[in-house]
């Protein structure tokens, strides 16, 4: 299982998950690591 910190370490950024109540989907924010 891929944790955010996980992600963050794979594609050299850092990621923030952001989950819609609605359907329960999550979506990954991707940011710069600089």
């Amino acid at each position: 299982l891929l944790t955010v910190e996980r992600i963050g370490a794979v594609f050299g950024v850092r990621a923030s998950i952001l989950t819609d109540p609605a359907d329960g989907t999550h979506m990954f924010r991707f940011h710069p690591a600089s």
